[in-house]
């Protein structure tokens, strides 16, 4: 299940590094999508990238698509891989769903990260809320789900996407203004860039209102409103006394 969720800073791994030290000799960690950062190459014995990734067995494809896990699931013969690693990835690709249901199938436990809420609405220097090639944006809520170790349903957080439509870039009715840092800069500052959690045996996910953008745009707007309006994050940094760097 889903555990450890966390804010931070972007690309704050030294936790995860730390983990992967602790990997015995021999173990087998992939990398889903690594080849632009390949931050974590002294580790990873395997990739999955649209480009070969030098000194590691690379799965070479469109994570997208079902062939590449297939070739993957082939490959592993009824085994899976120690740790599986997918930063800044899945805000990217027009399928996520793939990876997240595929990634257990391959892999006992791994860690995930990408771009928080707050980064994808804020301006950035070129006036864009995030960044223009993502796709998706993400947060984390309380959902029950049924633990079969205990038997019992379980609270859990639970990873939330939610389309990144361009009605919130056009903002209007000053909704994205209500979460988003006043300027890229200040968002930097702080430490709600990156939301990343760490999963074993399987990940608990689903989509803004089961991936139904409608039946209204009333309806949609709500679904938006409700992200913005989870504000934890907010309260539990200003209890921290971090500077208040939120607009509105």
């Amino acid at each position: 299940m889903n555990s450890n969720f966390r804010y931070s800073k972007e690309r704050d791994y030294n936790h995860v590094i730390q983990f992967l030290e602790t990997l015995p000799a021999g173990a087998k960690v992939i990398d889903i999508g690594g080849g632009y950062n390949p931050w974590c190459k002294k580790y990873a014995t395997h990739y999955v990238d649209f480009q070969d990734i030098e000194g590691a067995f690379t799965f070479k494809g469109n994570v997208n698509m079902h062939y590449v896990w297939e070739e993957i699931v082939r490959y592993l013969d009824g085994d899976k891989f120690d740790y599986a690693i997918c930063t800044h990835m899945l805000e990217d690709v027009a399928n996520p769903e793939m990876t997240l249901r595929y990634l257990p199938q391959i892999a006992k436990a791994g860690f995930i990260s990408m771009p928080s809420k707050y980064t994808e609405l804020t301006p950035n220097l070129h006036n864009i809320r995030g960044s223009i090639h993502h796709r998706w944006i993400y947060n984390k809520e309380k959902s029950m789900w049924w633990d079969d170790k205990d038997e019992r349903y379980k609270e859990v957080d639970t990873l939330v996407g939610y389309p990144k439509v361009v009605w919130l870039q056009g903002n209007e009715g000053g909704i994205s203004d209500k979460i988003g840092f006043p300027t890229w800069d200040k968002l930097m500052e702080s430490d709600l860039h990156e939301i990343s959690f760490t999963w074993e045996n399987q990940i608990l996910w689903k989509f803004m209102n089961n991936d139904f953008m409608g039946p209204d745009d009333d309806s949609v707007k709500t679904y938006y409103q409700e992200l913005i309006d989870d504000d934890s994050q907010k309260q539990t940094y200003q209890g921290q006394g971090t500077r208040k760097y939120y607009a509105g």
